[in-house]
């Protein structure tokens, strides 16, 4: 790592290490003489704001699950994702009922799952470990076939636990009430409640896991979200998204 930004990334790593102890992802087993042993690698990424400035830098320790067997590692993979008329409806609601829009991130939200499976994976390079040893994963690792699955029953569980009503409609969106309800996209919820309420909604789903407060809701998968509380309006568009596409095919300056 000879970037500028070495130093961060270096950090980054080591929270996503201090992650996998802190959350029991793992203990170390002499290797099994029958064990498929599966690889990992790390990955790089940055996290934006809608004016694309990097907010912080992110690393996470990936499982290689292509190598997994269906009926040996896992058995189910399919996990449902959130719709995009629930996402539009819920904003339009919001407006007409002057509901205020807060976002929360779910962090390492993976980690939190248990895994039912017995999966090995070989420590990553540049983790001492002991000769034939490995790591017997106790909780879903990033790329794992069956990961999101395992976080979506993880937070269902949570999330009705809490009171909170799955919709018949979308099972991504959830409903405290008609003026309290949420919708997830994977690791991230986006809340919609009155300003007196927010407080107390978000205290119930950050209870069990750590959720990162995101404050306002601003941008939301690749969308800028610009809420008019004096016009009761909320705008959505993707200038970044659609400037990146122009800049790839070379007509930026079209």
């Amino acid at each position: 790592m000879g970037q500028v930004d070495a130093d961060k990334w270096v950090a980054a790593i080591t929270e996503e290490y201090g992650n996998l102890q802190q959350k029991g992802v793992f203990i170390e087993v002499e290797c099994p003489t029958d064990a498929c042993v599966h690889e990992d690698h790390l990955v790089f990424a940055e996290k934006v704001r809608s004016d694309g400035d990097v907010t912080r830098k992110k690393v996470r320790l990936v499982a290689k699950g292509y190598t997994e067997v269906w009926g040996e590692d896992y058995w189910h993979t399919y996990s449902p994702t959130l719709g995009c008329d629930t996402l539009l409806s819920s904003l339009a609601y919001a407006a007409t009922h002057n509901l205020e829009i807060h976002q929360l991130d779910a962090v390492a939200a993976y980690l939190n799952s248990d895994l039912t499976e017995e999966i090995y994976l070989r420590p990553p390079g540049g983790i001492p470990t002991s000769l034939n040893m490995v790591w017997c994963l106790k909780k879903a690792l990033y790329s794992l076939k069956q990961a999101r699955l395992e976080w979506y029953h993880t937070l269902w569980s949570h999330i009705k636990s809490i009171s909170y009503a799955q919709s018949r409609y979308d099972p991504c969106l959830y409903a405290h009430d008609s003026e309290n309800f949420t919708v997830i996209y994977v690791d991230d919820l986006l809340l919609f409640a009155p300003k007196k309420q927010l407080a107390c909604a978000k205290m119930e789903l950050a209870r069990k896991y750590e959720m990162c407060d995101l404050g306002e809701a601003h941008w939301f998968l690749m969308m800028e979200i610009t809420c008019d509380w004096v016009a009761w309006t909320i705008t959505i568009d993707q200038w970044q998204y659609i400037w990146k596409i122009l800049g790839h095919f070379g007509l930026s300056n079209a």
